[in-house]
């Protein structure tokens, strides 16, 4: 699923052959250096998130 997000992202070229998508070797180089995992929620969204648990604990 992340090599899909990717491509529809526009981040990785790919060709789409039927229902395979077919990705050129040196293509795989513009994703090589990407982080692992998922990336950091935004510190505001958390902050809210924690305020409405608090909230919600009564």
């Amino acid at each position: 699923m992340r090599v899909q997000q990717l491509i529809w992202d526009g981040r990785l070229p790919a060709e789409k052959m039927g229902r395979d998508y077919f990705i050129k070797e040196d293509d795989l180089k513009l994703v090589e250096n990407r982080k692992p995992g998922r990336p950091r929620k935004a510190q505001s969204e958390k902050a809210s998130k924690q305020a409405s648990k608090k909230g919600s604990k009564k």
